[in-house]
């Protein structure tokens, strides 16, 4: 698939304007590293790690579950 940034192997590869569900469908099916990649040049990368942050981040403060 190519090497993402960071030198890793990339387990699949995506476009910057992918919905965040295909792109942890995908993680799931393929865990990894995913290159965000636009007219062929890796952008950035994604990885399980990324949407946890994500996750967490946007978690409403009052949500206990």
């Amino acid at each position: 698939q190519g090497v993402a940034p960071s030198g890793e192997n990339l387990s699949a590869t995506t476009g910057p304007s992918t919905p965040v569900r295909d792109i942890i469908a995908s993680l799931a099916a393929r865990p990894g590293i995913i290159g965000v990649v636009e007219k062929g040049k890796v952008l950035g990368q994604i990885g399980s790690a990324d949407i946890v942050r994500a996750i967490a981040r946007y978690q409403r403060p009052d949500s206990h579950n």
